[in-house]
């Protein structure tokens, strides 16, 4: 199966176009080829893309926007006719998403990192953890992680077909297996000069 390219037209001022093409245009390239393209009608600027993975389970992928307002919108294999998750507030961090339950379908990753002076997120604490499944608001829930845990990268560390999260804090790395903040694996530190710089599977 082979990837393709999403691109945003977002000029800096005093650029207002890419090269005539409105500001917010969205362009794919197939297999990375920039001879075989479309081009999608701009969205509202106020939406940021903030994933690409397949959210319904027929192995291409969509496109999750965010709106500045907190809206979530997904292109179904990236056309502009939007499934509506819902949204949370900026005291909600859309941290990444990942592949947490096992279904093929890609879950969202929230957390609770309230902006002062708000101390929590609702009826949720500071940390608190959220997975919002398959592309919709059905949410359960997985513990707590403070604000000096820096979420690092999702993949499935244990070979299980479920997405782990790995953390890093003052104490190093930590990884969240299957999400959950009670089934842990503390790796070794490599120490502060080293920063993570992805995660993947280059082994076989």
């Amino acid at each position: 199966m082979w990837s393709d390219i999403v691109w945003r037209c977002l000029p800096q001022p005093p650029v207002t176009t890419c090269g005539g093409v409105a500001a917010g245009t969205v362009e794919i390239w197939y297999n990375g080829n920039a001879t075989t393209t479309r081009q999608i009608a701009a969205p509202d600027l106020g939406f940021t893309i903030q994933g690409i993975a397949d959210f319904n389970g027929n192995v291409f992928s969509d496109i999750l926007w965010r709106h500045t307002f907190g809206t979530l919108a997904i292109w179904p294999e990236g056309n502009p006719n939007p499934t509506w998750p819902g949204g949370l507030d900026h005291n909600w961090r859309l941290e990444g998403v990942g592949e947490f339950d096992g279904n093929s379908r890609a879950d969202i990753l929230w957390r609770c990192l309230p902006i002062a002076p708000t101390t929590a997120c609702g009826e949720a604490p500071a940390g608190s953890v959220a997975i919002w499944h398959d592309g919709t608001n059905a949410t359960t829930w997985h513990g707590l992680a403070f604000a000096l845990l820096e979420m690092k990268g999702i993949g499935d560390f244990d070979g299980d077909g479920r997405g782990d999260i790995l953390w890093r804090g003052p104490g190093g790395p930590v990884i969240w297996l299957g999400a959950s903040g009670t089934d842990t694996l503390v790796p070794a530190s490599p120490g502060a000069s080293w920063e993570v710089a992805g995660v993947g599977r280059f082994d076989l």
